[in-house]
């Protein structure tokens, strides 16, 4: 309960006062740390939703995540091999580009 009630609090604080770069960042870096694993060239992410989803979550246009994403893989940060899936090139720049730190999603999902 402790953990949902963190979660909720970080996303929270995500709609209210972050960038649109720094939300699409965050859910990224927690989501690597949700359902990802590691591959040959980084951290392989299976999303299990479509962007108009993620857009919902993250209280923005599909647009605006279709468009954050393409800047992420022209920094090269991400790369995307095909729909559903977001390989992560630099976990470093994608948790500097985040408000909320890797060591505080790392927190949330140890065991308790």
């Amino acid at each position: 309960m402790r953990r949902q009630l963190q979660r909720m609090t970080t996303q929270i604080t995500l709609l209210g006062r972050c960038t649109a770069m720094e939300r699409v960042a965050a859910f990224l870096v927690d989501m690597s740390y949700r359902v990802g694993f590691p591959g040959k060239t980084g951290t392989v992410i299976g999303l299990p939703m479509k962007r108009e989803d993620i857009a919902d979550y993250l209280r923005l246009n599909s647009e605006t995540i279709s468009r954050l994403f393409s800047k992420l893989k022209t920094r090269r940060v991400i790369d995307m091999p095909k729909p559903g899936r977001v390989i992560l090139l630099d976990q470093q720049v994608l948790t500097g580009l985040s408000p909320v730190t890797a060591g505080t999603l790392a927190c949330q999902f140890d065991a308790a």
